[in-house]
């Protein structure tokens, strides 16, 4: 292996066989032998030339690859699920949107299950990495085993008739056949290197020792696994497990006489019964979150106070879906409203805020905008626009990093039938919803994105989320529709 001062890896040699790398400025790997790479302004891969074969990618708004295109053509198509901490694979599809495969997942976020378009149900079992190893099909049968060297490269696969097509590959990461990387969402992991194909758009602490930008895991790979192409992570860390569950769990821990007389009461429904349990033991808590205590519960063998997790779980999910927060009550209530004072210590985001703890039309960002830790989720967008009645945009100001990397996002609104912003060089608009649910773009729509494109900004393209589409977002140009995705 060679190195340039960037710490760019240029070349490897395996034999006779020497493979050398190119880069562009922005530190993207664009070459490597006779493969070429280009990408787009959010930093992934949106071209590839393969073995002489030429691929394109089509990604939503979030980064997802829904769609790989051979020579113009479509090849396959994904479909995310956006309601987990990362985005994660629900259902695989050919070019005429039949399915392939669909993926379950346990409260982890591993994948547990795939079902294939003829209905066959497959089982994965894991390693401590979250690593597939054994796929099993609904009687017990082997039909697939994998190993992995601590880079991730594949030094065993055992596969017999009747497998799954496709299967999750190292950490569970979603396997691109065409480049052979690993799909880790901001970037691009090629297990054969062990290297990302960019560089980190995550800001490093200046007190952290250097790592390579292109390293992964922190070259840590046996310890920490990078799901999301940003920050290494224990996935066996028992501080991210704890930190589902409030300072009152932790002192249980602590008095387990008295975390048990209180699981008693919630199992009999004395003194409280499960509210009162939930409130002091898991104050802070998205429905994913109880359903994520109650796996761990179970898994511990506490089959009946899981039950109650799962329960409280569903109810507060179906809840919250049929009636609006104004249909919650009691500790219910108290699990999304900060207002009563059990999120309060934590704090709700922006978005979070207007769409939970707002009353309709109360707080809105306007023409002045609000800015957002994050780029919201299409489902975000729809039930906001929902909310109170008009549109809302989202920007992103350009930052000093890779791709504009270390920027802003930006969240607008204006009334029922616009919303207002001005054009800016270093701004690019991601998405804008239509209440109305008009899936084509405007003249005003077109118009604006090409005000942007004279102000100076790199944008050419936006999308548009209409609402009652079911995830249906649009990209368009200035000259009209480019095409539909569907996103959940």
């Amino acid at each position: 292996y060679a190195y340039d001062d960037a710490d760019q890896l240029t070349s490897t040699t395996a034999g006779a066989t020497t493979t050398a790398y190119e880069y562009d400025a922005e530190g993207n790997q664009t070459k490597a032998g006779a493969n070429t790479f280009t990408y787009d302004l959010a930093g992934q891969i949106s071209a590839a030339t393969v073995a002489g074969a030429n691929y394109t990618y089509d990604h939503d708004a979030s980064g997802n690859q829904v769609a790989t295109l051979k020579d113009g053509a479509v090849t396959s198509r994904t479909q995310w699920d956006p309601n987990a901490p990362l985005p994660i694979l629900a259902t695989e599809y050919d070019s005429a949107w039949a399915i392939k495969q669909s993926y379950r997942y346990d409260p982890l976020g591993q994948p547990a299950a795939t079902k294939t378009g003829t209905g066959a149900v497959f089982y994965y079992h894991h390693d401590t990495q979250g690593s597939p190893l054994d796929v099993t099909s609904s009687t017990g049968t082997l039909h697939q085993r994998w190993a992995y060297d601590p880079y991730g490269t594949r030094v065993l696969g055992t596969v017999t008739g009747g497998a799954p097509a496709s299967t999750p590959s190292y950490t569970g990461a979603r396997y691109e056949t065409t480049t052979g990387n690993l799909d880790l969402h901001a970037r691009q992991y090629n297990p054969a290197t062990g290297r990302f194909n960019s560089t980190d758009p995550a800001t490093r602490s200046t007190s952290t020792p250097y790592v390579s930008p292109y390293a992964y895991a922190d070259n840590q790979p046996t310890l920490l696994t990078d799901p999301s192409g940003l920050t290494p992570e224990d996935p066996n860390s028992p501080g991210a497990i704890l930190g589902d569950f409030g300072s009152g769990f932790l002192q249980g821990l602590k008095a387990p006489f008295q975390f048990l007389g209180d699981a008693y009461d919630a199992v009999t429904g004395q003194n409280g019964g499960v509210g009162a349990f939930v409130d002091k033991y898991l104050p802070v808590r998205p429905a994913y979150r109880l359903y994520r205590a109650e796996y761990m519960l179970r898994q511990q063998g506490c089959d009946a106070l899981a039950d109650l997790y799962a329960e409280a779980a569903d109810e507060l999910t179906q809840q919250l879906a049929v009636t609006g927060l104004g249909g919650l009550t009691g500790w219910r209530r108290a699990a999304v409203k900060p207002s009563v004072g059990v999120l309060a210590e934590s704090g709700l985001s922006p978005i979070a805020r207007l769409l939970y703890g707002a009353r309709k039309g109360e707080g809105l960002p306007g023409t002045a905008g609000l800015a957002i830790e994050r780029r919201p989720a299409v489902a975000e967008l729809e039930n906001l626009t929902i909310k109170h009645g008009v549109e809302f945009a989202v920007t992103y100001k350009l930052g000093s990093g890779p791709n504009g990397a270390g920027g802003q996002y930006y969240l607008y609104s204006g009334n029922a039938g616009s919303v207002r912003i001005s054009p800016r060089a270093d701004t690019v608009l991601i998405y804008h919803t239509h209440p109305r649910g008009i899936r084509s773009p405007s003249d005003a729509d077109r118009a604006l994105l090409e005000s942007f494109e004279m102000a100076g900004s790199p944008m050419r393209s936006s999308k548009i989320v209409p609402i009652g589409w079911g995830g249906l977002v649009t990209t368009f140009t200035k000259d009209g529709i480019s095409e539909w995705s569907r996103i959940r």
